[in-house]
């Protein structure tokens, strides 16, 4: 067990230090590039569309399904960086494993958007739409661009994870539960 510790104790030390690098990185040739700020507008433009045309009477119900999405997004992206399955090139905040635009902007605000899209259509003809566009046409261009570099990823596995992130947010939006404390 104490081996266990010194490795780790090691391990922190290494990442401290290369956590320092991409930081001071980050500072010199991230920050107020024209990468960044891109994706700052285009951050800021979503949240604005989304205050605008969202179903107000409904607020409750999609920011739910918006946090759950959000939640289960940076969790499972978490996971593909760790693997490197994937990598991200330009953070809008520095630190993070995630392009969090992409986890806590785009997915939600996305799934939120097609949950309030003709509600009376089937979940799962819904579920398909919105990952196949998400999977085959965002992620293919998202990859074309300075952002994202897939390293041993497949489209279909962000195709299926998107399928189950859309369904968990429209169960979450049939709960009625939703009474004042």
């Amino acid at each position: 067990m104490n081996n266990y510790i010194e490795k780790t104790n090691e391990n922190r030390d290494k990442l401290i230090s290369v956590f320092t690098e991409k930081r001071e990185l980050w500072n010199e040739y991230v920050f107020l590039s024209w990468q960044w700020i891109l994706l700052a507008i285009i951050s800021v433009v979503i949240i604005l569309l989304f205050i605008r045309y969202r179903k107000k009477m409904s607020t409750a119900r999609l920011l739910l399904a918006g946090f759950s999405s959000c939640i289960l997004a940076v969790f499972l992206d978490t996971l593909g960086d760790f693997y490197n399955w994937y990598d991200y090139r330009y953070d809008l905040i520095p630190g993070t494993p995630n392009l969090i635009p992409w986890d806590a902007i785009f997915i939600p605000i996305a799934v939120m958007f097609t949950l309030q899209i003709k509600p009376k259509v089937n979940p799962i003809i819904k579920a398909i739409l919105f990952s196949g566009i998400t999977s085959f046409v965002v992620l293919p261009f998202l990859s074309y661009s300075p952002y994202y570099y897939q390293t041993n990823w497949s489209y279909f596995y962000s195709f299926l994870i998107l399928i189950f992130i859309y369904l968990v947010a429209y169960g979450l939006t049939r709960l009625d539960s939703h009474e004042r404390l």
